[in-house]
């Protein structure tokens, strides 16, 4: 279906995720309470004001590049490539948290090699430079990007939102938790409670320490969301688990290590499940819009709408000699069509009944009860006139 956003959605968005999600806890944390929060400082030393303005304006940069291909989306046909959807009917409720899971978990494999490859010492100058000049890094490093990184992060976006279905809160939730996520891997600062890690969590989750940790030493650590890839790798840093609990032993004093060997044989188990839970579609059945007769050919479709795109079935012919053939095919006429306003759909493809071949396919709601169908080979097109009779 079409991203039906308005166009100021992207300046709104990128703007606010920065200046209020970044800017806030570098107020709370540098600037008003750094004596208050000094025991979960995670590098002693403080960034200095050069540091800082290579930050904002590399950010800067950053929300440019983001805005303008939130703006491509909005306003081009990639935004009728998207899988997202507006009514709650489209999908179960419960596939909004593992939509939402699933985003992650594909973002932060992405990430993992993306981030591993531009620390090769041929790109590292070229895509990933700027990043690593903040070697202590604040909340406001979390857009500081080079151009190409910044590129490579606005694609994975793009990605995300064609590969998986995603309601629209869905959309606003992920991006919204996912820079949260973000800014906390660069806050400088480890806040995670006591109990954190005796838990599964801290099994799966990255933490600032984690992200901190691989600014400082430019080595491991290149996961953002989860410590799978790292784990799985071998790349994780054999110092975080180690600094990780130095730190908390600043903030809490004694501080009792309990290894929890369970917990680490369920790593593995749960790690396919949530692989599997990537192949899992949900249940939805078609919804039938009706039937329609090819005015020229006498052909009988029935057209459905499911999982967000628009198909239909040859069902069979007003000619009774042809019908029973034409019955007996169950052949697929319209596939994965996409709405692309309230009279277009596009994208989609045609399949000859007669002969097994497919060609790009266009639709266009003329009123009512009158469909336009063009199917297009190279520069020949052909346009049919189907009318409902149900």
């Amino acid at each position: 279906m079409s991203l039906e956003l308005p166009y100021y959605f992207p300046f709104i968005m990128n703007f606010a995720r920065y200046f209020l999600m970044a800017g806030i806890p570098f107020l709370i944390f540098y600037i008003l309470f750094p004596e208050k929060f000094s025991a979960q400082k995670i590098q002693a030393r403080y960034v200095k004001r050069k540091e800082l303005i290579h930050e904002v304006l590399h950010s800067l940069k950053t929300i440019g590049i983001f805005i303008a291909t939130g703006l491509i989306v909005l306003n081009t046909e990639l935004g009728g490539l998207s899988q997202m959807y507006e009514s709650l009917d489209d999908y179960p409720l419960w596939w909004i948290p593992i939509s939402i899971l699933l985003a992650m978990f594909v973002y932060d494999t992405y990430f993992y090699w993306l981030h591993r490859a531009m620390h090769h010492k041929k790109l590292f100058r070229w895509t990933h430079l700027v990043h690593h000049k903040s070697t202590n890094p604040t909340p406001l490093a979390t857009y500081s990007f080079n151009i190409a990184e910044a590129f490579f992060e606005a694609m994975m976006a793009l990605g995300v939102i064609m590969l998986i279905p995603l309601h629209t809160y869905s959309l606003l939730l992920l991006v919204t938790l996912t820079f949260a996520f973000n800014v906390y891997a660069h806050l400088g600062y480890e806040v995670m409670p006591r109990w954190f890690r005796h838990s599964f969590l801290f099994e799966c989750l990255n933490t600032s320490v984690h992200h901190n940790l691989h600014h400082h030493k430019f080595k491991g650590n290149y996961g953002l969301y989860f410590r799978f890839w790292d784990r799985l790798m071998g790349t994780e840093h054999p110092d975080y688990v180690k600094t990780y609990d130095q730190i908390q032993l600043n903030r809490f004093g004694e501080y009792i290590i309990k290894e929890k060997r369970f917990l680490k044989r369920l790593f593995f188990p749960l790690l396919i499940l949530l692989v599997t839970f990537m192949g899992a579609t949900p249940a939805e059945e078609p919804t039938l819009l009706g039937t329609w007769r090819d005015d020229v050919g006498g052909g009988i479709v029935k057209i459905y709408h499911h999982h967000g795109l628009y198909h239909g079935k040859l069902i069979g012919s007003t000619d009774p000699e042809k019908d029973q053939r034409v019955k007996s095919m169950n052949f697929l006429v319209l596939e994965n069509f996409r709405q692309k306003d309230s009279r277009n759909f596009c994208c989609g493809t045609l399949a000859h009944p007669r002969y097994s071949f497919k060609v790009d396919g266009a639709i266009t709601l003329q009123d009512a009860s009158t469909l336009l169908i063009e199917g297009k080979v190279g520069f020949i097109n052909q346009t049919r006139i189907w009318k409902k009779i149900d």
